[in-house]
């Protein structure tokens, strides 16, 4: 059908008697010459059905929710077509801490950088390494327990204002520069965390997901002494099944951004520094149709039994990068001044540096630092690096 459109559309400009049809300029088609009235609306009707040729499909409601509604109407929206960009392959150039290195790691990690050092927590060893950005080790602290500078199930780590943040099964413990105990949250009011999806830190608060229990699902707090609770905000969907309100989380480190998304629904929900919902990010293409069919709602806001997840975590790399995976894709999502966000790149991230072993899937973190990308997942016992070309 395409096909003969533009068939259509060639042969009416040839009979028009337009042999140069200009430029292309900020509504579209430019041309040089007038047409009749007649020749002109039949070009106007072939334009749009070539324009509507190229599209994919629509925007889709995946669930019948209050919550999502009011969101979806309450704040502008960019819709981001997952289709409308080629793909890319990138390879990683370095792997740090592989097995035949001298760090050996597990393969449940968090991770962050300050300065040339590179910071890991290991969730089964329960300890935090210290390395060199070429993978040397150069000391290594904790252990398993409840003490101070001790670990049970060491989920995330992340550092801001001269501090880490080190985040557990129930509490939240903060370290010096040096990695020496400063002070720990009530365990009554914190976790449990999971690894990798934990924390997020920008220069004045940290933000993570609430306990499933609470009526909102962000939950700030400062990150400065005394390390106070703020107003959690974002809703709960109210639906119990685990899926439906699994809440992905990143803030930029510049805390201008909070970017927040429900993990089996295709929507980014942005937040500016006073939690104040501002734009809404929303994906749409031929991954999107297919999740929404997995979908059988019995009754308004209440699905059926197929919760599948659509985005595995929100990566914020920087001030200007967000990286999205769904499925094995990732989409690298731009912020650009004004608050406007442009989806600029498609990457499949392959497992090993000199051939096409398969894709990298499970990730539990990724930083950007110095033009490279470094990731860890749930099926590698190391970390790791790419070249990032933005």
């Amino acid at each position: 059908m395409c096909g003969k459109v533009l068939f259509a559309l060639e042969k009416l400009i040839f009979e028009s008697g337009c042999l140069c049809l200009g430029q292309w300029g900020p509504t579209g088609l430019v041309f040089r010459r007038r047409f009749g009235s007649k020749t002109a609306t039949l070009l106007a009707s072939v334009l749009l059905l070539v324009w509507g040729c190229g599209q994919s499909p629509s925007p889709v409601r995946i669930i019948d929710s209050d919550v999502i509604g009011t969101l979806l109407d309450a704040a502008p929206q960019t819709l981001v077509n997952l289709d409308a960009l080629p793909e890319r392959v990138w390879y990683p150039n370095l792997e740090l801490g592989h097995p035949r290195d001298s760090m050996i790691l597990g393969s449940w990690l968090a991770f962050t950088f300050v300065d040339d050092s590179l910071y890991i927590a290991d969730f089964k060893a329960s300890t935090i390494s210290v390395a060199g950005l070429d993978g040397v080790l150069h000391r290594q602290i904790g252990q398993r327990g409840q003490g101070p500078a001790e670990f049970t199930n060491l989920a995330d780590l992340v550092y801001t204002n001269g501090h880490f943040f080190a985040g557990e099964e129930s509490r939240i413990q903060v370290l010096s520069r040096n990695l020496e105990y400063v002070a720990s949250t009530d365990p009554a009011e914190s976790g449990p965390y999971l690894p990798g999806e934990t924390l997020s830190a920008s220069s004045t608060r940290l933000y993570a997901p609430c306990d499933l229990s609470y009526a909102f699902r962000v939950c700030p707090r400062s990150a400065m002494l005394p390390y106070e609770k703020g107003q959690p905000f974002l809703r709960s969907l109210g639906i119990t099944k685990l899926a439906m309100d699994l809440l992905k989380l990143g803030v930029t480190p510049d805390g201008q951004y909070v970017i927040a998304a429900f993990a089996a629904l295709p929507y980014l929900f942005v937040f500016d520094e006073h939690h104040e919902h501002i734009h809404t990010i929303r994906f749409f293409g031929k991954e999107v149709s297919a999740h929404a069919r997995n979908y059988t709602t019995t009754r308004p806001g209440m699905p059926g039994i197929f919760l599948n997840l659509l985005l595995t975590n929100i990566h914020v790399l920087s001030d200007e990068y967000v990286a999205v995976p769904i499925r094995d894709r990732w989409h690298i999502i731009r912020i650009k001044d004004g608050g406007v966000f442009e989806h600029v790149d498609i990457v499949l991230l392959n497992h090993t540096i000199s051939d096409d072993d398969g894709y990298v899937t499970g990730v539990t973190q990724a930083r950007l630092h110095e033009g490279h990308l470094y990731v860890s997942t749930t099926r590698l016992a190391y970390i790791l690096r790419y070249p990032f070309p933005h």
